[in-house]
């Protein structure tokens, strides 16, 4: 009876999203919960997959272990093979950052100004 209600309760409206992979053209890459590093390369021959919040705080393209699984709501990145390694520049790592913080989600801008709020003004 205990797991029953725990399965229920774990599928609800609190659950987790499944891991959020970026492919290297900045699509989103489909992927199942329980996947790890070595599957998601195999379906992606010459790249390697990477944390975008490790990618983030070290300005460099770590590439993770084959063996490591894909953990729910965590942001991936499918990267070529030959940028493992790699320093990356203010604007990408600005951009990876953002990205590994909203989870994927996208953000909503609003404009500022008088345009934006929708005032007629008469000349």
């Amino acid at each position: 009876m205990g797991n029953f209600a725990s399965r229920c309760v774990s599928g609800g409206a609190g659950a987790r999203r499944p891991p959020l992979v970026i492919g290297p053209d900045g699509r989103p890459v489909s992927v199942e919960e329980a996947m790890t590093a070595a599957e998601l390369m195999i379906e992606a021959p010459g790249h390697v997959v990477a944390r975008a919040a490790d990618v983030a705080k070290e300005r460099r393209v770590r590439a993770m272990a084959a063996d490591e699984p894909l953990l729910a709501g965590e942001v991936y990145l499918l990267v070529h093979a030959c940028r493992a390694g790699a320093r990356l520049g203010d604007s990408e790592v600005e951009a990876i950052g953002r990205l590994a913080v909203s989870g994927g989600k996208k953000e909503v801008r609003r404009a500022a100004g008088p345009a934006a709020r929708g005032s007629s003004r008469k000349r």
